[in-house]
Formats: C-alpha cells, sequence, structure tokens
C-alpha cells in the first residue's frame, strides 16, 4: 500500500512529502508562524518546554518552573519562558504559547508527572502523530531524518547481522529491521537498559 497517499487521504490537512532519497521517509510540513495573544495569567517554563510549547505540545510537570501568577484550574493562561542572551547579556521573556490550566496555581508544583497545562494556541502546529490511526495500527512510527539516513548509510541487506549500541527507544533499530525485510540479527542495548 502507498503510505504517503493513505496519509494524505486520511488527514487532508497537512501535506506529506516522501523523500526522493529515503523511499521509506515522510515528511509532514508544519504550519505556521500562527498569531498568539498575550495573556493576562502567566507560568513560567524552562527553555526546553518552550520550545516544544511553541510546536504545539503540552506543559508537563517536569518542565514547569513555576506559575507566575494565580489562576484557578481550567483557566487560560499563556506559557513563557525567560533567558539571558549570550551576546549581550540582556535578560529576555519569550512567550511560546496560551493553553488551559489543568491545575489551579497554588497546586501545580504537587504534580510531579503527566499534563499540567494543555496548549490550545502556538506559534507552529505539527500533527499529532500518535493518535493517529496508521500510527496505533503500526504503519508509520515517528523518527527524524538524520537518524534515518544512518541506518541507510549501513548499506544493508537481507541476512545481515547489526549491532546497535545506542538503541534509545529503538527507532533505527525498527528502520533497520524495515531495511533488513525483517531477515537477520539485530541486537539492540543502550546505556539506560544495562
Amino acid at each position: 500500500a502507498d503510505i504517503a497517499a493513505d496519509l494524505q487521504k486520511n488527514h487532508p490537512e497537512w501535506t506529506f512529502i516522501q523523500d526522493v532519497h529515503i523511499p521509506e521517509a515522510i515528511s509532514v510540513n508544519i504550519q505556521g508562524p500562527n498569531s498568539i495573544k498575550a495573556m493576562e495569567k502567566r507560568v513560567l517554563v524552562d527553555r526546553f518546554t518552550a520550545e516544544s510549547v511553541a510546536m504545539g505540545a503540552p506543559v508537563f510537570a517536569p518542565g514547569l518552573k513555576q506559575p507566575i501568577d494565580r489562576f484557578h484550574a481550567g483557566d487560560p493562561i499563556g506559557i513563557i519562558t525567560r533567558f539571558m542572551t549570550s551576546w549581550n547579556g540582556q535578560s529576555s521573556e519569550y512567550h511560546c504559547g496560551n493553553g488551559i490550566a489543568r491545575f489551579p496555581s497554588n497546586a501545580m508544583h504537587e504534580q510531579l508527572s503527566g499534563q499540567v497545562v494543555e496548549t490550545t494556541d502556538s506559534w507552529y502546529k505539527t500533527p499529532s502523530l500518535q493518535s493517529w490511526m496508521e500510527y496505533n495500527e503500526g504503519k508509520i512510527i515517528d523518527q527524524n531524518l538524520p537518524s534515518m539516513v544512518a541506518s541507510r548509510a549501513l548499506a544493508l541487506v537481507e541476512g545481515d547481522r547489526v549491532l546497535d549500541v545506542c538503541c534509545g527507544a529503538g527507532g533505527k533499530t525498527t528502520h533497520i529491521a524495515q531495511i533488513m525485510n525483517g531477515k537477520g540479527t539485530i541486537v539492540s542495548v543502550d546505556r539506560a537498559s544495562v
């Protein structure tokens, strides 16, 4: 089946592009930049969370630095980060998105895991691949292009034996198995699994 055509048919709001050099790689164009308005009530997040929120991801408990203003669960809030620029030492504030508070401001830090703010407005919009039928049926996985290039650079053939010593969650391992049509041996380890 032509998965790129199926994706375009099932998700017409997105544009899919099949890579000419790595045919199993299909990219999705993000949407944006969008305009977002500043909110009266805000939370402060770390830099990495701010980057994710700017792409539409929610705020998870570990990325929350602190509520700046008082608010209730269900209130609309702005999501910001603060940083010092390396070239001139100026302190700056970046408004990366807006969302809905899942918890009141005085209880947000009690959450050790999970989502604390649902992002509703962000500078860019990316698809939620993991909620798609194709993802849940195992037809697609999300992986960055450089990882796919690394797997392709091995020039693998059916029956090869591969040792993946930095497998992480297994994206490259899965891609290697796909390239070898499931015929061969792959041993995958990561320092976190030892």
